[in-house]
């Protein structure tokens, strides 16, 4: 049993010192594999994360179907414990615990014990953070904890954690250096989370085969939509049902995937924690996640989306359609990223195109990124180094009527949060 004081006691460098500190120490940026962040967890003693764990992998919609479990959960009354990754501007959001970020002192003593028991064992900054978030976890004694993996799956250092239930969202093309060059390769990678006789929830319908034979090759007790669950949507309400239970005219909130609903109300019934529709109605009716296609109504309305890859692109493109506005896109991405392909489904948009530069051994400079819209065939691409610059911008030149798309990158979307004045830690907590 951890103690009181190890808990929550200040240490000798303070949150951002640490995460200087864990960043210097660290190895490659991605590292993949569970053998040198299990040997820590059992240094650490392996105490108990939650009572009921919930791990969340896919390409797109994980973070969705993450916080609305949390959300859910907390207004059941819940205890619970929310990880998920990277964050839009303070370290803390990554670690939530009761709808609060980990406070710094607590994220301090949480470095600090595992930096003193992890030997000559080095670790990614992921891993430190990750075990950083269980360790915090196993403190507060919680009823649930959600745990949305970095990447991957099945290497990836939340699959330390054997999960209660485990969801795969959406499959894309990303991450193809890690994880291979099809969506077959990566679903493989993504179902690594599965376990046997565990509730394995496929929440995408097309999702590619290999994830269900994943699945069935581990054992797991596989629940597939539009077989084992059902949800259907349109005009801002939608349906699910299992043969648990049945919701009908829900409110949809804007820019969540009916693919990261559907996985969460799966995940609550398997859980045995599915709410009454009264109670689903009233979270559902207020949640706006920050960053998820993000409305803000104004003269110019913004648009604020971390869509970063061609399948979220793509979902942006059918949103923007539907507004039929002149568009003026901001955009910053990160160097590993297919610029191309994140171009393409919005390149027939009645849009303006301004590059804006991301700082960083993974980033890209505007020129950077300009230069490759124009190769991928985007004309007259704008471009400032900082996103207060392109927002200034863009805000002085924009037409009544016209809507500012902010997108690419948490890197891009958290500093324009608040550069509209609208962070808020609540608003990912």
């Amino acid at each position: 049993m951890m103690s009181r004081t190890m808990q929550t006691r200040a240490t000798t460098l303070n949150l951002k010192q640490w995460t200087e500190r864990i960043s210097s120490i660290s190895l490659h940026e991605v590292e993949l594999g569970l053998d040198r962040v299990r040997q820590v967890w059992q240094r650490l003693g392996e105490p108990l994360v939650a009572r009921q764990v919930v791990t969340i992998a896919g390409t797109n919609g994980k973070g969705t179907c993450a916080h609305l479990l949390e959300r859910t959960l907390r207004a059941q009354g819940c205890r619970v414990g929310l990880y998920t990754s990277p964050h839009l501007l303070r370290f803390n959001e990554r670690i939530v615990m009761d709808g609060r970020g980990a406070s710094d002192d607590e994220l301090c003593a949480a470095f600090e014990h595992i930096d003193q028991n992890r030997g000559s064992v080095a670790l990614t900054f992921f891993e430190f953070t990750t075990l950083a978030a269980l360790w915090c976890f196993a403190a507060r004694r919680l009823d649930v904890a959600v745990l949305e993996v970095g990447l991957g799956g099945r290497l990836d250092a939340v699959n330390l954690v054997d999960p209660t239930a485990a969801v795969v969202t959406r499959i894309g093309m990303d991450h193809t250096a890690y994880l291979g060059s099809t969506l077959e390769a990566i679903g493989r990678e993504k179902a690594g989370i599965f376990r046997p006789r565990t509730p394995a929830i496929i929440a995408s319908a097309d999702a590619p085969h290999t994830v269900r034979d994943a699945a069935q090759a581990r054992g797991a007790t596989v629940f597939a939509r539009d077989e084992h669950f059902f949800c259907k949507g349109d005009s801002g309400v939608f349906s699910w049902r299992d043969q648990r239970a049945r919701f009908a005219d829900l409110p949809l909130p804007a820019g969540a995937a009916l693919d990261s609903i559907a996985g969460a109300l799966k995940a609550l019934s398997c859980l045995d924690r599915l709410p009454d529709t009264k109670l689903l109605e009233s979270v559902l009716d207020r949640w706006q996640l920050a960053g998820r296609q993000q409305w803000i109504d104004g003269e110019p309305a913004w648009l604020l989306d971390v869509a970063h890859n061609p399948q979220a692109a793509g979902y942006l493109a059918q949103r923007l359609k539907r507004e039929q506005r002149p568009v003026r896109l901001v955009v910053g991405l990160l160097a590993d990223k297919d610029t191309e392909g994140f171009a393409e489904p919005l390149r027939a948009l009645d849009a303006t195109w301004h590059a804006v530069g991301i700082e960083g051994g993974r980033g890209l400079s505007a020129r950077e990124l300009a230069q490759r819209f124009e190769r991928a065939g985007i004309k007259h691409v704008s471009r400032s180094s900082s996103v207060a610059g392109a927002l200034a911008r863009e805000r002085a030149s924009a037409h009544p009527g016209d809507l500012i798309v902010v997108c690419g990158s948490f890197h891009v979307v958290g500093p324009a949060l608040a550069w509209l004045g609208l962070y808020s830690p609540s608003l990912t907590a």
